[in-house]
């Protein structure tokens, strides 16, 4: 049991070192053959940190994040609500929106998807799957289908939660998130894209055949960026 953190870090590692490497070819694809020029980007609930590297990739040429925790005082850093963007309609070519979703209230999620479309021309949103065996944040079987009762047990004392490994987070935040989550499934995610415009795409991470996580991605169509 005591190799387990490690091992379980060790493969949420490589899944977002897997995601990294999709993202840089969704941001190619859009640089190169749909608005073939540098993007603008958005990424609702991270922090410029994550683009140090990227920033100096030619097919970007410039990134924002919104984060309604308080991050680096740097510029292209807002705090703000996730289901309320502080920008106009269509303010950058992409949106990056990654394992978010599933920390918004269920009651928001349909309106925070809507806010980013509405404010992205072009989308990446990352979703763990419910279904799969393990929820990701807890690193726990089954998270998802306890009770809030058990599932605020394991946040207060599981020691293998992801959340132990962030010194920025709290037990009391763990509990809280515990209460909350609210995973997304693939269908939902298909559902709310339906009416909205432009060419979707639903991708599944699979680990031994079983859907992990699913990636929801979308094309503007021509006229939406001319």
């Amino acid at each position: 049991m005591k190799y387990l953190p490690s091992v379980l870090f060790a493969m949420q590692n490589r899944f977002r070192l897997r995601r990294e490497q999709r993202l840089v070819l969704w941001i190619d694809h859009l640089a190169n053959s749909v608005f073939r020029r540098p993007l603008t980007i958005l990424d609702v609930g991270g922090y410029p940190s994550f683009w140090a590297e990227h920033r100096k990739r030619p097919q970007i040429a410039h990134v924002f994040a919104v984060n309604i925790r308080t991050g680096q005082p740097v510029p292209g850093f807002v705090v703000g609500d996730a289901a309320l963007l502080p920008f106009h309609n269509g303010a950058v070519d992409l949106v990056y929106c990654n394992s978010v979703i599933e920390h918004i209230p269920a009651v928001l999620q349909v309106s925070c998807f809507r806010e980013l479309c509405r404010v992205g021309s072009a989308l990446y949103l990352q979703t763990p799957n419910p279904s799969f065996c393990i929820e990701p944040h807890f690193c726990f079987p089954f998270f998802n289908i306890l009770p809030v009762a058990s599932r605020v047990y394991i946040a207060r004392y599981w020691p293998f939660s992801w959340y132990r490994a962030l010194p920025s987070l709290t037990v009391d935040d763990a509990i809280r998130e515990a209460r909350t989550l609210a995973p997304v499934s693939g269908r939902q995610l298909l559902d709310w894209s339906r009416g909205v415009s432009g060419y979707w795409k639903l991708e599944a991470e699979r680990v031994a055949g079983f859907v992990k996580s699913y990636c929801l991605l979308r094309e503007p169509e021509l006229n939406e960026h001319a």
